[in-house]
């Protein structure tokens, strides 16, 4: 019996981990592969990337700070997001040459907006 309790609540805490990981925790990149992906979209310079890092590890530090502050308001989380957004985009925008700037503008063009998600675009074959 005990045994079966055991069974049946590892099993529930299996399901709680999973579903709480397909709400979207799954989809956050940590500052480090985020500079990756510059860094591989636009050829960063070692000092650049450096640098990169750094404006994402400061902006996660913010937005772990808001996210206490604003204590649960949606509302208020998803303007002070947008604003630490671009703010991150203006940084780092100001590190880039001018080619690497038209590029990733680009990038920021097709970002998902919040409430979006990722689509997938359509492809005619």
């Amino acid at each position: 019996m005990i045994g079966r309790i055991l069974q049946v609540s590892l099993i529930l805490i299996v399901l709680g981990s999973v579903s709480s990981f397909a709400q979207g925790q799954r989809m956050r990149m940590t500052p480090e592969q985020r500079t990756q992906t510059l860094q591989d979209s636009l050829g960063l310079s070692k000092a650049q990337r450096d640098s990169v890092l750094k404006i994402f590890e400061a902006a996660d530090q913010e937005r772990m700070a808001a996210f206490q502050a604003n204590s649960g308001d949606r509302q208020a989380n998803m303007e002070t997001m947008r604003s630490i957004n671009e703010k991150t985009d203006k940084e780092i925008t100001a590190l880039l040459t001018d080619e690497q700037k038209a590029k990733f503008e680009q990038m920021i063009k097709n970002r998902p907006q919040p409430g979006q998600g990722f689509r997938r675009r359509s492809t005619s074959n």
